[in-house]
């Protein structure tokens, strides 16, 4: 019997799909326990579809998404449906609130839902909260793309301590809600004996204080190294006390702990599924109190910074490698991985694709949640990108 043919599908590669789904399941195809290909919607052909066994929808969302997977469940392919966020409950924080609270939007979720065989998530809240629209559930960790079992973790007696912060755009107003008090009184009562780098994410901290910034790099390859290259003895995740909050997956404890940092994180989910105090990190208190006696525990007790280091590399090195992810995926989903639609051709495949369709219907999309405002909202965007590109 021929392996089972995995095709995942995403807008595009976002993180998410490179983190949870592409890394792992190209871990399986190079064993050869499975084909896998991964395809945005752009590139997504009929012959990728009709050689299909198996579709994973990674936080489908669009109407193509929708079509993607009814054609998929017509041809007898069978559907997982991959999500790591709350996208039905976006907070309203969210630069992507607007259109995740469209009620098409939500409808067209529903309904991918609905017609999936299965739910894949990192988040035993979205498998709580999420129970109700699948029949089946799978509950697995996503790896540390970032760690390199090469590398050995050396001791950090450095006499200037390099302290970081990576994330996204949507991370900035609570970063400045509970950092920037904080992060102000370390520079002040340390001064030159820290240096603050952020990548991805500009505090306003960045341009009144001169701090490292660093824009986010889309290459996946180029972010690995470059994470490991700017040497953060200490990381900071600050991440606010919500339902939707909690749904999140702790990736920044998998990055901090692979590049050799000792992580300080919101005591909160999903930081307390993973976090023992004071072993593989520092649970904290969102009070600005709370945050400045962490980092200056860390700061001037190298002891305690370079345990914390190592304890957090081989905890991620044991339980969270890509080989030993891709084995759970694939324990805990044999009876997809072994599943054989029926003989499809490409002529077969009633799909809507082109880069015109793709691009007409985004900006249809656009236009139906900001209606007359639409003009403002792709200003704001791409002023948004200038700002955070340069």
């Amino acid at each position: 019997m021929n392996s089972t043919r995995v095709l995942a599908v995403c807008i595009r590669k976002i993180p998410s799909a490179l983190v949870g789904v592409i890394g792992p399941l190209n871990e399986l195809h190079e064993q050869g326990i499975i084909q896998f290909q991964f395809k945005d919607h752009a590139s997504l052909t009929n012959e990728d579809l009709a050689a299909a066994d198996v579709v994973v929808s990674i936080r489908g969302s669009e109407q193509f998404d929708l079509e993607l997977v009814r054609e998929s469940k017509r041809l007898n392919k069978l559907v997982i449906y991959y999500l790591d966020d709350d996208l039905l409950n976006i907070t309203e924080k969210s630069l992507s609130y607007e259109y995740f609270q469209s009620a098409s939007i939500r409808s067209i979720i529903q309904e991918i839902m609905h017609a999936s065989d299965r739910l894949w998530t990192t988040s035993d809240v979205i498998a709580d909260r999420y129970k109700a629209f699948f029949s089946s559930i799978v509950l697995v960790n996503a790896p540390a793309l970032l760690l390199d079992n090469d590398k050995r973790i050396e001791e950090s007696n450095n006499d200037r301590i390099v302290i970081g912060f990576a994330g996204g755009l949507d991370h900035q107003y609570f970063f400045d809600e509970f950092m920037e008090k904080p992060i102000r009184r370390i520079i002040q009562d340390y001064g030159g004996r820290v240096r603050f780098q952020f990548v991805g994410a500009r505090p306003k901290l960045v341009d009144e204080l001169n701090l490292d910034y660093i824009p986010y790099e889309h290459n996946h390859a180029v972010y690995k190294n470059l994470m490991h290259q700017l040497k953060w003895d200490i990381g900071l995740a600050p991440l606010p006390y919500s339902m939707f909050h909690s749904c999140k997956y702790f990736n920044k404890y998998l990055e901090y702990g692979a590049i050799g940092a000792a992580g300080i994180y919101s005591n909160v989910k999903p930081y307390t599924r993973v976090i023992t105090n004071g072993i593989n990190g520092i649970l904290v208190d969102n009070t600005e109190n709370s945050w400045i006696e962490a980092m200056k525990s860390l700061i001037e007790q190298a002891s305690i910074r370079n345990s914390i280091r190592q304890n957090a590399y081989d905890h991620i090195s044991s339980h969270f490698s890509k080989k030993s992810v891709a084995m759970d995926i694939y324990q805990k989903n044999k009876d997809i991985f072994f599943y054989q639609s029926d003989i499809c051709k490409p002529n077969q495949v009633k799909l809507r694709r082109s880069r015109n369709f793709f691009l007409w219907n985004k900006i249809r999309s656009i236009v139906k949640i900001h209606g007359f405002k639409t003009p403002i909202h792709i200003l704001n965007r791409i002023k948004l990108y200038i700002k955070n590109k340069y």
